[in-house]
């Protein structure tokens, strides 16, 4: 029974594996659009392309992404009449995550975070209508993060990891100290009668 377990949790993974991101289908291959730094362009790398629309759907492909950058995706009708469609994909190009089209503007937009890749469909209701397609991918963005090192000098001034630094002891020590000290010795005082008192009835 464990050895059929095991074979059907390899099996499992190897089709996990088969399905991974953007995984290929008989539909056309996917061009890779790389972003890169442009002169004058100060957050982020672009990518772009001018092209005419199929059949079939032309696709592009952006990989080696954090989720720390954002990216926005435009498409752009260059015959303002003519209306596109747009799909953003992440794992399989028949589940889109995003579908937006064109519409009257003749442009449309998406901004989003990814992990990884992502893929962009782009089809029309007719072959051969101009359009282009601009990637930017912006640089990360992280929080800057507070030190977790704090001088001593500050300990009863600021504030420490969220919650204030505790206060400093008198120069004559603790009472706190001092007076569960002394419980301790009265307990062991007592303690010790006690056992005075049953040798005592033992004798």
């Amino acid at each position: 029974m464990k050895r059929l377990t095991r074979l059907v949790s390899i099996a499992l993974l190897a089709l996990l594996a088969a399905g991974g991101p953007l995984a290929a289908d008989k539909a056309p291959e996917a061009k890779k659009l790389v972003p890169k730094a442009l002169d004058g362009l100060e957050n982020g790398r672009i990518a772009y392309v001018e092209a005419r629309t199929g059949p079939p759907e032309q696709r592009y492909v952006v990989t080696n992404l954090q989720v720390t950058q954002p990216v926005r995706v435009t498409l752009k009708a260059l015959d303002p009449g003519d209306e596109l469609q747009l799909r953003v994909v992440k794992t399989n190009w028949s589940e889109p995550q995003r579908e937006v089209a064109t519409g009257d503007s003749g442009r449309v937009q998406v901004t989003f975070r990814t992990q990884g890749e992502f893929g962009l469909a782009v089809a029309g209701a007719d072959a051969g209508k101009p359009y282009r397609l601009v990637v930017w991918v912006g640089d990360e963005v992280r929080r800057p993060m507070r030190s977790v090192v704090v001088p001593k000098s500050q300990w009863s001034e600021g504030d420490t990891l969220g919650g204030k630094a505790a206060p400093t002891a008198a120069p004559g020590g603790s009472w706190a100290l001092w007076l569960g000290l002394g419980l301790l010795a009265i307990i062991a005082a007592l303690l010790a009668v006690l056992v005075l008192r049953k040798k005592g009835k033992g004798a």
